[in-house]
């Protein structure tokens, strides 16, 4: 603790408030605030503040983020430039890689079983990241999380990201695994959607379509060349659908694997899996899936600890 830490909590204690308190406030501020104040002292200076104790934050100790706002994934939209969040969604695809200075990073993609957005993972967010070792489906919540805007290289539309580093910090929640298939129920179609269950039936079905898209087009047969709109022209390949029966007890939904997910009948076959993807009149269109050994069903799928909060449903793998 440093002299003027000290010299705070001082006063403080001078002004009536026992150390008991004290401490019990401090805590409670540390959680609040998170990773979101520069220096310790500011704390206390906070703390003092409230007890009407005059303290004026040196120039030294510098300023501190305010606590960040509590938003869903679905609300985060354009014009929202550098405003701090917190929000939480399901891991449905994770890439490495590295920033600017050579450090290393991660870019999470993450749902709330409506919509998705983008997390660029780096700095002591990165760090707690590596620590709690998350996967593809599991839920994170991010506290402190800056919104981050740029003009796509396509087009003149703006795509919005979260950044989370020095001042985010990351968990990981659970969730019971029998809301999902009843939040797949009442997702809307054309939504992204979770389904969890036991795969009871498969098949396959194979098409040609080109090398490089792995589109149809007017591929006939593996023997016959063709020309495809992405300016492909050769010997088409042939490619495997598979679809899956998934049933949870009580209902029955198709899932859809399209080849770019490597994903064959024999690697789900009779086995519980969690797939997420764009649910549509008659089946869900798995965009990513996990399947499970039948002595390792995991008895939780996510971990919701949001005391006062609505619960947030996301999905993936």
């Amino acid at each position: 603790m440093s002299k003027m830490e000290k010299e705070i909590i001082k006063a403080i204690k001078n002004s009536g408030i026992s150390d008991k308190q004290i401490q019990k406030e401090l805590s409670a501020a540390k959680e609040a605030f998170g990773g979101f104040v520069k220096n310790p002292e500011t704390l206390a200076i906070l703390l003092a503040n409230d007890h009407g104790i005059p303290i004026d934050a040196p120039k030294k100790l510098g300023t501190f983020r305010s606590a960040p706002e509590k938003m869903d994934i679905s609300d985060i939209s354009s014009g929202m430039l550098d405003k701090n969040i917190t929000t939480s969604g399901f891991i449905i695809q994770k890439k490495k890689g590295k920033t600017k200075s050579g450090n290393p990073k991660v870019t999470l993609t993450i749902t709330n079983g409506i919509s998705t957005i983008i997390v660029s993972v780096f700095d002591e967010a990165y760090n707690t990241y590596k620590a709690l070792k998350f996967d593809v489906f599991d839920k994170i919540r991010f506290t402190g999380a800056k919104i981050f805007e740029f003009k796509s290289d396509r087009n003149d539309d703006m795509i919005v990201m979260l950044t989370a580093g020095r001042f985010t910090t990351i968990e990981k929640l659970n969730k019971d695994i029998k809301k999902v298939m009843t939040e797949y129920k009442e997702a809307d179609v054309g939504t992204i959607a979770i389904v969890y269950g036991i795969v009871t039936e498969t098949n396959e079905n194979s098409y040609y379509g080109c090398p490089d898209c792995q589109k149809k087009g007017d591929a006939k047969d593996g023997e016959t060349e063709f020309e495809c709109d992405c300016g492909y022209s050769g010997l088409p390949k042939e490619y495997i659908i598979t679809n899956a029966i998934v049933t949870d007890g009580e209902e029955n939904i198709v899932v859809t694997l399209f080849p770019r997910l490597g994903v064959r009948a024999k690697d789900i076959s009779l086995k519980p899996i969690i797939a997420v993807g764009k649910k549509s009149d008659d089946k869900l269109t798995a965009t990513a899936i996990k399947a499970y050994d039948m002595n390792n069903i995991p008895k939780k799928f996510s971990e919701d600890n949001e005391d006062d909060e609505d619960n947030e449903e996301t999905s993936e793998g």
